[in-house]
């Protein structure tokens, strides 16, 4: 018999197939949607072709719905968004996300900071994020057509820094580890997919991808506490 989770995905693969054949339907909310499925779909088969090469199971996760939709949210307004405007409008808040994930991918390979470079008026993962950002602006500024070879040094970058969010870091899995190493190529590969349904058809694709992706993700976690609780009690 099917997980809830496993229903969840195949009802989508089949709809984004279903799509994928069909003729154009327009634009609107309901093409959007199926687009994000179709996006969905190609993320997610990924993440389970990862899944099964790098890990024996799932990691556990936390879930909590209010907090992780809002998350996803937030996320795409800042990858999607503000990271892949191009005009010197936005050229602070761009600056400030890069640094910040900056920060994050160099600490995900680094390590935590001492007690002897928290005196440090400007920490070594602040030194390279704020390198990385100023880098990252000159190639936009400065390389015609950089547009795709940027999304991809991004998705890296934001592979490496989701391993150092809260709910990540808290799992507690080793650096470089299998569980490690599958949490960040899977979201390297999201965030890639993502800024390119951005780029090509709107934020709000990406939005609705995310979304579809945050409940397929999370909707495995009661069989993971499910498993664990029974394997206790043995």
């Amino acid at each position: 018999m099917l997980s809830r989770s496993s229903l969840f995905d195949y009802s989508l693969y089949t709809v984004a197939g279903a799509y994928y054949c069909s003729p154009p339907l327009g634009e609107g909310f309901f093409n959007t949607s199926l687009r994000g499925a179709q996006y969905f779909a190609i993320t997610s088969i990924f993440d389970k072709l990862i899944r099964a090469l790098v890990l024996k199971s799932d990691p556990p996760r936390d879930w909590s719905p209010p907090i992780t939709l809002a998350n996803s949210l937030l996320e795409e307004f800042l990858y999607s968004g503000v990271l892949l405007t191009e005009s010197k409008t936005w050229i602070i808040p761009r600056f400030l996300v890069a640094f910040s994930t900056g920060v994050l991918a160099t600490t995900a390979l680094t390590g935590r900071v001492n007690a002897e470079q928290n005196n440090q008026w400007l920490k070594f993962d602040q030194k390279v994020a704020i390198v990385w950002a100023i880098f990252r602006e000159l190639i936009l500024r400065n390389i015609p057509q950089s547009s795709i070879p940027l999304r991809l040094l991004d998705s890296c970058m934001f592979g490496l820094a989701y391993v150092m969010s809260p709910t990540q870091e808290d799992s507690g899995s080793p650096k470089f580890s299998r569980a490690w190493s599958y949490q960040a190529l899977s979201a390297a590969f999201f965030r890639l997919t993502a800024n390119t349904v951005a780029a090509k058809h709107g934020i709000l694709t990406a939005i609705v991808q995310h979304l579809f992706f945050t409940f397929s993700q999370n909707s495995k976690q009661p069989e993971v506490r499910a498993k664990i609780v029974i394997k206790n009690r043995s």
